[in-house]
């Protein structure tokens, strides 16, 4: 609460090249041309005292994971909507989240439905980290590296979660 009520941390999951990181926040944050919709706000970056790279980022009102199974056609088909739209402004800057997953996805205080933990964001496709359950099948292969295509896999897991609340 207090100062920090709507913002939450989120952790770089591997060490990213210090110039390439401040070159891809910039592109995350909401003056930079064509802001991003349907994505958490970023407000800040920084080096925490552990030595890991942080970004202050938008708390979302609620978890999409608390509202699924979604039954509701017309509330499903909108947050479907709402998140193609932020990971098209993600790709559409050149960035691959890499961690979609149902938990990384949440309601804003309007409403709307945001992609959020923007700490596995890469201009790179990368290596491939986060969850399994929404991971593509390509990228169990060794050496794989995440894609926008793996993006757009992962999102439809998202979807199919919120639809029918299976994993």
């Amino acid at each position: 609460r207090g100062e920090w009520h709507d913002r939450a941390l989120a952790r770089f999951i591997e060490e990213p090249n210090a110039v390439q990181l401040f070159d891809e926040i910039k592109l995350l944050l909401p003056s930079a041309k064509g802001a991003l919709e349907n994505v958490a706000q970023l407000y800040l970056a920084f080096k925490g005292d552990d030595g890991d790279i942080y970004l202050e980022e938008e708390l979302l009102y609620r978890p999409l994971q608390t509202l699924a199974p979604l039954k509701m056609v017309d509330q499903f088909f909108s947050i479907a909507r709402d998140l193609c739209n932020g990971l098209s402004s993600l790709h559409r800057v050149g960035l691959i989240h890499r961690d979609l997953k149902l938990d990384n996805c949440g309601i804003d205080h309007s409403g709307i439905a945001k992609i959020f933990d923007l700490g596995s964001v890469t201009s790179e496709g990368g290596n491939v980290e986060g969850t399994t359950l929404s991971r593509a099948p390509e990228l169990f292969a060794a050496g794989a590296k995440w894609t926008k295509a793996s993006d757009v896999w992962a999102m439809g897991a998202v979807l199919f979660a919120v639809r029918t609340g299976g994993d």
